[in-house]
């Protein structure tokens, strides 16, 4: 396994382009994963549907920004390299010291998820993570653990890791999962995903069963679960994508796309996985007081999505707590 996650060419090579737009990003998401994920109304998330995208490179003064953060700049670049959690620096620094007391059995042959206090955990569910700090036999390789557990309408919301792919199954139950192309090619791909008759995305290439799942190897596959020759001769197409997995199914979510995890009404989601684990990865929330829109400043972000003032973006950026996994109802 280990050599599989630092040897197979389908996870060394990028699935997007060298640019990523904050629009792209935030539009590739569903109305109500927005609404719910940064809790505001369907106003403000329908203001920042509609305007159009600006182009990559606009006019901008930053006299207007000089009440802002001189250091920003190295915020973001933290964020997105995953080097920091931003402006949660602090909250690093208490679980260090609480990883720094735990006893040998941490360190041990076996691993419990349901043991020891999650890392997230509140009525819609909870989440954990292990790498090789945690247990011995992954110490030297490249391979972390994970596992979430969404209760009946909950959502993990839209995020995404800027060092890991992640490879998970569905352990219990069934959900949706929503992956954003994160590359500017995905503005001409017509922007939201769409759930076909088996409730997966509508976008996809290859061949599925009723589960999501690929079955049969006809020809090379991306991390994003995407049909495609070789990275060098003509690239892999990167579309936003909705699908719907069950119990047994394995879905992938490539390094830098962002995502969201969502479970029906009427059942939990469970699913555990490996992510490639390049060092130390902070998945990055879009939504939130910790989000990596709070750093940028809103006037940049306002201009980055197309509006003419800060008001619909002032409150896309109030901070919500328990951003991370939430309420979502009738959502998937």
């Amino acid at each position: 396994m280990s050599e599989y996650f630092t040897s197979a060419p389908v996870l060394q090579h990028p699935t997007s382009e060298a640019y990523s737009s904050v629009s792209n990003l935030l539009r590739g998401f569903d109305v109500k994963i927005l609404r719910q994920g940064f809790g505001v109304s369907g106003e403000v998330v329908e203001a920042i549907q509609s305007a159009k995208s600006p182009q990559l490179i606009i006019m901008y003064n930053p006299d207007q920004e000089k009440k802002e953060k001189s250091n920003w700049t190295e915020e973001i670049f933290d964020a997105l390299w995953g080097d920091e959690s931003p402006l949660n620096k602090k909250k690093k620094k208490d679980k260090h010291k609480k990883k720094d007391k735990k006893d040998d059995k941490s360190k041990s042959e076996t691993f419990n998820f349901y043991s020891g206090k999650p890392d997230v955990k509140n009525c819609f569910g909870w989440s954990k993570t292990m790498t090789n700090k945690d247990l011995q036999n992954l110490k030297g390789s490249n391979i972390g653990m994970f596992m979430v557990n969404l209760t009946t309408g909950s959502m993990m919301g839209p995020h995404w890791n800027p060092k890991a792919t992640e490879i998970a199954i569905v352990t219990h139950g069934s959900g949706i999962v929503q992956v954003v192309c994160p590359s500017t090619a995905s503005g001409a791909g017509g922007g939201h995903g769409h759930h076909d008759e088996g409730g997966r995305g509508g976008g996809d290439h290859g061949h599925h069963d009723e589960g999501g799942r690929r079955r049969g190897d006809h020809g090379h596959h991306d991390e994003g679960g995407r049909r495609g020759g070789d990275h060098g001769q003509g690239g892999v197409e990167c579309k936003n994508s909705v699908f719907r997995v069950k119990e047994g199914d394995v879905f992938v979510v490539p390094r830098f796309h962002p995502m969201a995890q969502l479970s029906f009404n009427n059942g939990s989601f469970v699913f555990v996985g490996f992510s490639t684990h390049m060092g130390e990865n902070n998945p990055q929330f879009l939504a939130g007081e910790h989000s990596v829109l709070q750093v940028i400043g809103k006037e940049i972000v306002a201009l980055a999505l197309g509006q003419k003032n800060t008001t619909a973006v002032e409150q896309l950026l109030s901070a919500k707590s328990g951003s991370t996994i939430m309420a979502c109802i009738s959502c998937a």
